[in-house]
C-alpha cells in the first residue's frame, strides 16, 4: 500500500512532522500491513492514501474514502518518541482498515454512541495490532492514555478487553460476514 504524507503548512517543525511520520511507515510497513490482516482478517482497499500531518487536537482523524486522513503534530510533539507516533497512526489506520472494507458506524451523528460504535469495532484488534508494532510496554501506554480521553472510547475499551482474543476474532468474523452479504445484496440489485 503506498502512502503519502504531506503538509499544509510551510515551517520548518511541519516538513520534519512529515519526515517522522514517513520514516515509521517505511520502516514498519509491512509489519503494520501484515498485523493488521492477522488481527483483523482484511486488507486495505485503497491505494495511494494521502496523510496530512496538521496542528490540530487529538490524534488526527481517519477521513473517509476519497478524502485524506490527517495525523496531529503539535509543538510539543518532538517530546513523543515515534513509537508513540506509530501508535496515533496506527489508531487511525484501524478506522480506515473497517472504511475501506465497507464497515463503518450507521449512525449519522458525532455522538456518544457513534465513537462508542466505531472505537468498539477498532479496539477488537488495535491492542494486538499496537503490540505486534510497538510492543506491549508502548501498547499498554497507549491503552491507559486512550483510557483517559472520552467517555465512549473508555467504555469501548472496556466492552472489547473483556473478551478473550478468540472472542474477539468471533466478533469481528461477524463484521466481515455482515460486509460480504452487503456486498452480495448490493451486487444483486
Amino acid at each position: 500500500m503506498r502512502v503519502i504524507f504531506k503538509t499544509k503548512n510551510n515551517d520548518l517543525e511541519s516538513f520534519l512532522a512529515v519526515q517522522r511520520y514517513q520514516r515509521i511507515w517505511q520502516v514498519n510497513q509491512k509489519t503494520i500491513l501484515d498485523s493488521f490482516k492477522l488481527h483483523s482478517g482484511l486488507d486495505f482497499n485503497h491505494r495511494p492514501l494521502t496523510i496530512y500531518v496538521d496542528r490540530i487536537d487529538g490524534s488526527g482523524h481517519s477521513g473517509d474514502i476519497g478524502m485524506p486522513m490527517v495525523l496531529s503534530f503539535r509543538d510539543d510533539q518532538a517530546m513523543y518518541d515515534d513509537s508513540r507516533l506509530a501508535a496515533f497512526l496506527l489508531h487511525e489506520l484501524a478506522h480506515r482498515l473497517l472504511i475501506s472494507n465497507g464497515i463503518r458506524s450507521v449512525r449519522k451523528d458525532y455522538g456518544y454512541q457513534r465513537n462508542f460504535l466505531a472505537h468498539k469495532r477498532i479496539d477488537l484488534f488495535l491492542y494486538d495490532v499496537w503490540v505486534d508494532v510497538v510492543g506491549r510496554s508502548v501498547a499498554s501506554q497507549e491503552l491507559i492514555r486512550e483510557f483517559d480521553t472520552t467517555k465512549a472510547i473508555f467504555d469501548a475499551w472496556q466492552w472489547a478487553l473483556s473478551k478473550s482474543y478468540e472472542e474477539r476474532q468471533a466478533e469481528l468474523a461477524k463484521l466481515r460476514k455482515h460486509r460480504d452479504a452487503k456486498k452480495l445484496r448490493d451486487h444483486i440489485k
